[in-house]
């Protein structure tokens, strides 16, 4: 146990399992502030990462409602012991108090030998209280109990088997969809369910709620879009182009909201095989279903995305379906679809030209105010954190290819990324190609982003993209390509842009 500012109280610590109840009380004692590290071990099953989630989150849970510790920090492991450590710090505390909690996790979490088996019987009966009482009680850490739900779920189906899972989630169907009820939302009437990488909300929960909720609450704005379904593969069609997103997910959520909304009048029975996105399991339990039966008979719904493309919206009559496993097509992908919708009418085509109502007059710019364009585009677009916004320096100068250095915000199953920018005024009529862009390869090998992207004043050349469609793929690397048409649709909503750039 390590003292430098503060005493130290490591509930993996082998120390602690050998020290008597009354050692442990003389060690705290006299002590103004503790630092309680509660492990989350390294574990080989999905239950087994499950329970101990639920393990810390009693811990943390008790600490916030006895001691008013209402926050805690994570701290990574280098002990071989623990994957990482909820941190959480008490001050001002009675050690008497204090004591019998910390013989209770220190059973809980690890172990001591001078506890009888009555005493670990009845300590894991708190637990066991603790989680059969979840939708009673306040939780002030419910983000660490979503993710023993998450486990539980994943865990029970992919290593205990549909037969055990089908028995687990009886009282609780949308768990068979791979979906589990928010903590937050346990003891409230309206409900948000939770997947590895979607979201269903009630219609009665206002969609700003639902996104301030879930620190998504940064100018999120959505538009209007169309659902392209080719072959099985989906793809979403709005203003500002097109996204892929996984049709088998959108199934499934769909499936998930009709079974639990009361709204069943024009719903057909199904049953889905897993969480992997297959449609439906052909099985003796079953029938056949075709999927364009389903999708006719029960998929009535709106289509949204957001402006700069983090999700998408499917708003049935009962609930939202909210995803966020979409991608941004390569260039090949978006014209196979694109050829696809010409044979059935030029709407595709309208959504994605530029209208002379929104152009702009590019030649009142020059390359400095053209970059700061694109600064308050990036400041202005949800999908970055705003605060890491770095410009580099006056246009033209020696910035190795990199005007822009940015941030992603971190969402649901994406950690934040950092992204470089490169900012290009064409004055000519010509399109943006490979020979006016530099090396993007260096650019990217000098400054390490996970994420690389272009703005452009006008049309982005095919070899241009081919060749981000290619680094994209070999090096695991994001790409945000602004051409004229995206940027002047960007501005036609922001008149205060337009303003204050190309005021004659």
């Amino acid at each position: 146990m390590n003292r430098k500012k503060m005493l130290e109280i490591n509930f993996d610590d082998s120390e602690l399992t050998e020290m008597h109840p009354d050692e442990i009380l003389n060690l705290i004692t006299n002590n103004k502030e503790l630092l309680l590290r509660i492990p989350i071990p390294l574990c080989y099953t999905m239950m087994d990462v499950a329970y101990s989630y639920l393990d810390a989150s009693y811990v943390l849970e008790t600490f916030a409602k006895s001691f008013g510790a209402k926050n805690y920090y994570t701290e990574s492991s280098n002990s071989g012991r623990a994957s990482f450590y909820y941190n959480i710090i008490l001050r001002n505390f009675c050690s008497e108090k204090l004591h019998p909690y910390i013989i209770e996790f220190l059973c809980i979490l690890s172990d001591n030998e001078y506890i009888d088996e009555d005493e670990k019987l009845f300590y894991y009966g708190n637990r066991n209280e603790f989680e059969a009482t979840l939708g009673d009680i306040q939780l002030y850490f419910p983000e660490v109990i979503d993710l023993y739900f998450a486990n539980v779920i994943n865990g029970a189906n992919n290593e205990s088997g549909l037969e055990f899972f089908s028995e687990f989630s009886i009282s609780n169907p949308e768990q068979k969809y791979g979906y589990w009820i928010g903590a937050s939302y346990l003891n409230k009437k309206d409900k948000v369910l939770y997947s590895q990488s979607c979201w269903i909300a009630s219609n009665n929960i206002e969609l700003s709620e639902l996104f301030n909720g879930n620190s998504l609450n940064h100018g999120v704005s959505i538009i209007p879009a169309n659902l392209l379904v080719i072959n099985s593969q989906g793809m979403v069609i709005s203003e500002n182009g097109a996204i892929q997103i996984a049709m088998g997910e959108v199934i499934q959520g769909i499936a998930c909201i009709h079974e639990l909304y009361p709204n069943k009048d024009d719903y057909t029975y199904h049953h889905l095989d897993s969480f992997n996105g297959s449609f439906f399991s052909k099985s003796e339990h079953s029938d056949d279903i075709e999927l364009s039966n389903f999708w006719q008979e029960n998929a009535e719904f709106e289509l949204y995305v957001s402006e700069f493309e983090e999700f998408v919206i499917f708003k049935t009559k009962e609930a939202s379906l909210v995803l966020f496993n979409i991608n941004k097509p390569t260039h090949l992908k978006s014209q196979s679809f694109l050829d696809a919708m010409l044979t059935i009418g030029a709407s595709f085509e309208d959504g994605v030209l530029s209208s002379p109502e929104i152009q702009l007059n590019w030649d009142l710019l020059d390359d400095e105010l053209f970059e700061q364009l694109c600064c308050d585009i990036i400041y202005q677009n949800s999908k970055y954190d705003n605060t890491t916004i770095r410009k580099m320096g006056k246009s033209r100068s020696r910035d190795g290819g990199r005007d822009i250095e940015v941030y992603s915000k971190k969402l649901p199953n994406h950690e934040p990324k950092k992204f470089i920018f490169q900012c290009k005024l064409i004055k000519s009529k010509s399109s943006l190609n490979t020979s006016n862009i530099g090396s993007v390869s260096d650019v990217i090998d000098q400054f390490g982003p996970k994420g690389y992207g272009v703005m452009c004043n006008r049309v982005i050349d095919s070899t241009l993209y081919d060749r981000l469609d290619g680094i994209k793929n070999t090096r695991d690397l994001e790409i945000d390509t602004w051409d004229s048409v995206k940027i002047e649709r960007f501005i036609a909503r922001r008149p205060h842009l337009r303003e204050r750039y190309f005021k004659v």
